[in-house]
């Protein structure tokens, strides 16, 4: 009797969905995607190098990412600055991100309102996608690349439409966020995958021609256009491969252990038992779809070919950084996680409508525990800036007796003491998504105890840095305290935490 009731008042919100217009639906999104991101906009912190661009107003042009700068200039009204537009960014942000879900759902010819809703939040809750949301600056110009890389699919069924949207997109992309291209090829693979299950292998060979084609001429339009513009990236070693390095195997295995370490905080966490209902829910529902098809020769090829391209939707969720000179394992790195999400999801809405109420249910503890993790980041980040504030504050009045002096950290900052139940051991994603700045030579700590411009942000690094830190016992003791000991030796000032 329970379970009828339980499968009943489903069945009810779900006709109730289904009656709503899709503006409806998507106005409905936006309020869950604005109460979604709530805590971050009340923390209200900055990420260092929004702290920068506040100061500075700088654009992206030294990543190569001149469309960012083109967007946020526009959007900005100014030529020389760029402005954050937050709290607004942050919210269409997050919208982008779930219209991404909605878009390529629909584009597969899934139209059951809950399931684009669900869809809808999967990619707009993922977890490594919240840092994205943190950036004041960065979140719009990312979202948007994100989004690009399934609205060309909505034009999948018309070839050249398909070819030249792709083409456009990918330009964007690439001026965007060059990362996001992978998530392309992703989608690509999802597509082909509905393909070999509808027979339809002519199209496969075509479209996939034609998306690869595509993609190779963006790429090399882009690079075209780096040099018209006169555009030269900083950081190299971030484009850089290691195939010819003589020491590929250790790398390649360092970049794994990097990948592991940054998707274990995730999975080691109590999110664990919601991504292992989603697992076990995926395989029922292969099965159920596979045990619906007739048994010949032909579906052991459709299974082979499925299989290879799952597995290369895995490795692309792995992210650009397993192959590149300089990897950065910060969550937004792991975009590609939120397509495998929403490929479980379209595992799991094949099973058997007689136990159908499963597909509704099996992603709600996922999507509940993404609002928790938003929840406490907002906290622990507007803890974390007010400790650093608080910090700052106490050492200001003795640097500001001296004009401009060079900071040196030795150490690392401590966690905010208010931050103490969101344990490492219970939430690790939080210490990802909320790095330390104040970290030894992280340049990021410099800018951020330099939040008030009371000394030069001058970055002292390698010999000078080795030698100052050698000799920093010589340097006067200004003040000591269990949490740090602050010492000036004009032109320098070390603060060595505890």
């Amino acid at each position: 009797m329970t379970s009828n009731y339980i499968r009943n008042c489903f069945t009810s919100n779900q006709f109730f969905l289904e009656k709503l217009s899709y503006k409806k639906v998507l106005l409905l999104l936006f309020v869950i995607c604005f109460l979604y991101i709530l805590p971050i906009i009340l923390a209200n912190t900055f990420y260092i190098d929004d702290m920068n661009r506040t100061v500075e107003g700088y654009n992206w042009n030294r990543d190569g990412r001149f469309m960012s700068s083109n967007i946020m200039h526009l959007l900005s009204s100014q030529i020389e600055v760029v402005y954050s537009l937050f709290p607004y960014s942050t919210i269409l942000s997050t919208f982008f991100l779930s219209l991404t879900g909605f878009v390529l759902t629909y584009s597969l010819g899934i139209k059951n309102k809950l399931y684009l809703i669900t869809a809808s939040l999967i990619v707009a809750t993922c977890p490594f996608l919240l840092e994205i949301l943190t950036y004041k600056f960065d979140c719009l110009p990312i979202s948007l690349s994100i989004l690009f890389a399934v609205l060309p699919f909505l034009l999948y069924q018309y070839k050249l439409r398909f070819f030249i949207a792709s083409f456009l997109f990918l330009y964007l992309i690439f001026g965007l966020y060059q990362t996001t291209a992978l998530s392309y090829a992703m989608v690509l693979c999802l597509f082909l995958i509905k393909d070999i299950w509808s027979l339809r292998y002519k199209h496969i060979l075509i479209n996939g021609s034609l998306a690869l084609i595509a993609f190779v001429l963006a790429f090399f339009y882009y690079q075209y256009r780096l040099g018209q513009l006169g555009i030269e990236m900083v950081d190299t070693q971030r484009s850089e491969f290691i195939f010819s390095a003589p020491n590929f195997k250790e790398l390649l295995i360092q970049r794994w252990e990097g990948y592991k370490m940054l998707l274990f905080s995730l999975i080691k966490s109590s999110f664990r038992y919601a991504f292992y209902i989603v697992c076990i829910s995926s395989i029922v529902g292969i099965t159920a779809f596979l045990i619906k098809q007739k048994f010949t020769k032909k579906i052991i090829l459709q299974i082979l070919g499925s299989v290879l391209l799952i597995a290369f939707v895995l490795l692309l969720s792995v992210s650009i950084n397993l192959v590149v000179m300089e990897p950065r394992w910060s969550p937004r790195s792991l975009i590609g996680c939120a397509f495998v999400l929403l490929m479980c999801f379209y595992a799991v809405i094949q099973i058997p409508r007689k136990v159908g109420i499963l597909s509704n249910i099996v992603f709600i503890p996922i999507i509940y525990y993404s609002f928790l993790i938003s929840s406490q980041l907002g906290i622990f980040l507007k803890n974390q800036d007010e400790y650093s504030d608080f910090i700052s504050s106490m050492i200001a009045p003795e640097v500001l007796k001296h004009k401009d002096l060079k900071l040196i950290i030795d150490g690392s900052i401590q966690y905010a003491p208010r931050n103490a139940t969101v344990k490492n051991e219970t939430m690790p994603v939080i210490y990802k998504l909320a790095p330390l700045y104040e970290h030894y030579e992280f340049y990021w700590g410099i800018i951020r105890m330099n939040k008030f411009g009371i000394m030069s942000n001058t970055y002292v690094f390698g010999e000078e840095r080795t030698n100052v830190l050698s000799n920093k016992e010589s340097f006067p003791t200004i003040q000591e305290n269990k949490y740090y000991t602050l010492r000036i030796q004009p032109p320098y000032a070390v603060v060595t935490f505890h």
